[in-house]
């Protein structure tokens, strides 16, 4: 875990540990890209990523890209250190490509590893199959861009001559790296940065986003970082969605920085937590240019499913998603905001979970709307989700798509058989009940002086068996959408086997999956966006 010194203006040396990730955050020319490059002057095993490299290419060709690859790696860290760097880029053309060039070696050396181990064996496959167990390089670099929205792949050419892109809507369209755009190269040349480094190293990233749609640039990091949790990750960032989107992530508001003789030196800055906690000063800084804000429900500290979701369904960069935390937060975010437009130009809005409250109506007036259903994991895993990622999980290992629907809402079924689960799954709809029995009977500051400080008797009356048997009516029916409508089935097995049925090894690769196609998939997205019309239709009737 790397330890940076940060000099503070005014303040003795602040200590920050880089645990996994650390974001640095402040208004543009707070100092942001200086600290970074000051970090990587002072510390040993970095490597800076600095906003103003190339990132354009002239060629396909991997040859070509690197004519000279001997001592190019001390070069680029040497000219990346300059100062002069965060605004402009001294290279010739050739440089970007190196790691594409790393990427394609090892490549062929885990293809010469594999036909030398059967080679030797003597045909046995099982030390081929421990070789198999690591992913190939370009595979990894495709599944990273398949998990971020992008609608092409990767492939070398024969005999490594190129390096191209191939349309997965129509495989007969290819055309060179070097033709891409400037988003699609930036995310593949970060990409191979990240993927070809050794263990250990730090990454001093200045504006990873920068040509990246919101949609695309959060799912993209995130997962990045993901797959290289042997390395630390500190960067320069104006898009708030990265902090909240990375767990266990912290942040770094940096307010302003403080040059002598062209060079900086020390730092107004503040560590904190996540990036919930920004100073509003700081915050409405940056969200200077967002014109909409929707508050969800969920906690700023742990990897939010609100974010990517709706992030996918309003692809809007003027639209930010904001976890407020409890279903309290989110109705005073709103309301603080719509009381005082007066005084910004963002227009907020709520999405609450869904809890058989009767102040639906009156809090969609104040622009707070409640789901049709228990949480935002009853999107991920209605019908309409589970038979669009069944059928792109068939056209992509050939799987029939209607066996495996069949088989996953089978899998779920069978888990919520067991009766102690019946019985949770009850008592927890009757816990909300309960709840806002309470809420709506208790006593106010009228009725408590009124009644000269009497004690107060609140009744609940939970109909659990009711509840139970309506429960146990639908299991016996297969209703699987309405079972992950009304119940949190996600304190069961439910998920899991849904997701494993589908050919995912886990449900959070099933999740990342169903953000993926809403993204891509106009039909599940609509879909998704009728469950919560609503709120779709306000934010659709209140344009930017």
């Amino acid at each position: 875990m790397p330890t940076l010194n940060i000099p503070l203006i005014d303040g003795p040396t602040m200590e920050v540990e880089v645990n996994s990730s650390l974001f640095v955050l402040g208004v543009n020319g707070s100092g942001k890209s200086a600290l970074l490059h000051y970090i990587a002057e002072k510390r040993p095993n970095v490597k800076l990523l600095a906003g103003g490299r190339q990132l354009w290419l002239t060629t396909p060709t991997l040859d070509k890209m690197v004519s000279n690859r001997q001592g190019m790696d001390k070069h680029i860290e040497g000219r990346n250190l300059k100062q002069q760097e965060r605004t402009q880029d001294s290279v010739k053309d050739g440089f970007p490509g190196a790691a594409l060039h790393q990427l394609a070696d090892r490549e062929n050396e885990m293809a010469r590893r594999i036909m030398y181990s059967l080679r030797e064996s003597g045909g046995q496959t099982n030390k081929v199959e421990e070789l198999l167990a690591e992913s190939p390089p370009f595979q990894r670099l495709n599944q990273l861009l398949s998990m971020a929205g992008f609608p092409f792949k990767l492939r070398i050419a024969e005999r490594r001559a190129a390096i191209q892109a191939v349309r997965e809507s129509d495989a007969s369209t290819r055309y060179g790296i070097n033709e891409m755009s400037d988003g699609e190269r930036n995310a593949i040349l970060t990409a191979a940065e990240v993927l070809s480094a050794e263990p250990g190293i730090t990454f001093l990233i200045d504006e990873p986003e920068r040509h990246l749609h919101p949609a695309v640039s959060v799912p993209f990091l995130s997962t990045l970082f993901a797959m290289r949790e042997d390395c630390a990750f500190l960067v320069a960032t104006n898009q708030l969605d990265l902090p909240l989107a990375v767990q266990g992530s912290k942040s770094l508001v940096v307010r302003s920085c403080r040059w002598v003789q062209g060079k900086p030196v020390e730092w107004d800055a503040v560590e904190i937590d996540s990036a919930e906690e920004l100073p509003e000063d700081v915050k409405r800084a940056i969200l200077g240019a967002r014109k909409k804000a929707l508050f969800v429900e969920g906690e700023v500290k742990k990897q939010s499913l609100d974010v990517p979701l709706y992030t996918a369904l309003f692809p809007d960069s003027e639209l930010s998603i904001i976890p407020a935390g409890s279903r309290k937060n989110v109705i005073n975010a709103v309301d603080g905001l719509r009381n005082s437009e007066a005084h910004h130009d963002v227009k907020a809005f709520g999405l609450v979970d869904g809890d058989g409250r009767s102040d639906a109506g009156a809090l969609a007036k104040r622009g707070i709307y409640a789901l049709p259903c228990y949480s935002v994991e009853s999107l991920y895993y209605c019908v309409d989700a589970i038979e669009s990622v069944a059928r792109r999980q068939s056209d992509a290992l050939g799987y029939d798509a209607d066996d495996m629907i069949a088989a996953a809402k089978d899998a779920a079924i069978d888990v919520l058989r067991e009766e102690e689960l019946a019985e949770r799954m009850a008592s927890r709809i009757c816990e909300r009940q309960a709840e806002a029995q309470i809420e709506a009977r208790k006593p106010t500051w009228k009725s408590i002086r009124d009644n000269r400080g009497a004690p107060v008797e609140i009744r609940v009356e939970p109909n659990y068996a009711a509840e139970l048997e309506r429960y146990k009516r639908a299991v016996a029916a297969g209703d699987i959408e309405g079972l992950v409508a009304r119940y949190p089935l996600r304190e069961s097995g439910a998920f899991g086997r849904i997701a494993s049925e589908l050919h995912f090894r886990a449900k959070e690769d099933y999740q990342r999956a169903v953000v993926t196609r809403a993204r891509d998939c106009p039909d599940l997205a609509k879909s998704l966006k009728r469950r919560i019309s609503p709120l779709a239709d306000a934010i659709q009737q209140n344009p930017a």
